[in-house]
């Protein structure tokens, strides 16, 4: 055996070691035969995906599975020199921040430490690891901005960072990231304007940004993400009318911009035509009047199958417009979802 491989093997004996010693090791829901005389690749009890494991000939760990664990603690200094290609430690109660060591595993392409208590920033050194292709940073304690540096990560495909108090703009380099097919901003306290660079990631199929304070108006070169099934965008301080490009998103399944402020007639961009949107299941926006005398509602959209205002949502039956979307304003501020003149109220 290479000198360099005992050493590794070393290494990873001695982290896994310090992992279950500092991190609450003897309340570990499953101990996967840690600290025993096997082979740290065996370190897993026979569980198949689970614990320790060494996938591939040389006896380095290279994969770890402890989620849903109840490990305790911050990640040790040695964790950092793991030669680990996945790493999944979600919904823990793993502590302390996420060291810049981390842009040093250059093997590793899955890392999920979501719902667990780290915080602090993002290290921009996480933009090193180019062949990284799953990141779950979702429902910790993390705060700051995304890093610039996400957008060197050339191989990312799936990225989910919502539900943290980032208080950050979204980096119009992340437009570099085009194999990403998800992004999750869903309630991170992101500010500023949706940057038109997203319209670069051509594999996109759900993008998540509901729950933030994000303004400006919707990019049109959203409509070039041809292969996007999910666009939420509800309750943002997004402003001005739908861009018609999101009209060529044939795929959409589910679509949300109520909350927001955006306003207009919806039926020429989304709701005319036939098997426009064959899959759209969920579409919602601020279709209902305002509860105050003389209101009018802020979008016209006779197809979504949610309409609100700025204090509660109705389901609703979609019915899309065969014409061209000319819709009147009838009697008590309703729209009509017609070709034909309102008929005489009395």
């Amino acid at each position: 055996v290479d000198a360099p491989v005992v050493v590794q093997q070393i290494v990873d004996r001695f982290a896994l070691a310090y992992m279950y010693e500092s991190m609450g090791g003897p309340d570990w829901t499953e101990q996967f035969d840690f600290m025993t005389d096997e082979s740290a690749c065996e370190w897993s009890n026979g569980i198949s995906d689970r614990g320790a494991q060494c996938k591939n000939t040389n006896g380095i760990v290279n994969d770890i599975n402890l989620e849903e664990n109840n490990i305790k603690g911050p990640f040790p200094p040695v964790f950092y020199h793991m030669q680990l290609k996945r790493a999944l430690l979600s919904e823990n109660e793993i502590s302390g921040t996420i060291s810049t060591w981390i842009g040093t595993m250059d093997k590793l392409f899955e890392f999920w430490v979501h719902q667990t208590s780290l915080s602090g920033t993002i290290p921009t050194e996480i933009g090193n690891l180019t062949i990284m292709r799953g990141l779950g940073l979702y429902k910790a304690k993390f705060e700051g901005t995304i890093p610039t540096e996400v957008g060197n990560m050339a191989s990312l495909t799936r990225f989910w960072v919502n539900d943290n108090d980032l208080n950050s703009t979204i980096p119009s380099e992340l437009g570099r990231a085009t194999k990403l097919h998800t992004i999750n901003f869903r309630a991170s306290s992101l500010t500023g304007t949706i940057p038109t660079e997203l319209g670069k990631l051509t594999k996109m199929v759900k993008l998540y940004m509901p729950h933030n304070s994000l303004i400006g108006r919707v990019p049109s070169e959203l409509g070039n993400l041809s292969r996007l099934q999910w666009l939420l965008l509800q309750d943002n301080t997004i402003t001005g009318t739908l861009p018609s490009e999101i009209g060529q998103l044939s795929k959409l399944k589910y679509f949300d911009i109520h909350g927001t402020y955006i306003h207009g007639n919806l039926d020429p961009i989304m709701c005319t035509g036939t098997n426009r949107f064959p899959d759209l299941v969920g579409f919602g926006s601020q279709c209902i009047p305002e509860s105050f005398e003389g209101s009018l509602s802020r979008t016209v959209c006779s197809c979504c199958t949610m309409c609100c205002n700025d204090s509660s949502c109705k389901q609703q039956e979609a019915q899309p417009v065969e014409c061209e979307g000319r819709c009147v304003a009838c009697a008590d501020n309703v729209y009509m979802p017609t070709c034909e003149e309102c008929p005489t109220v009395n």
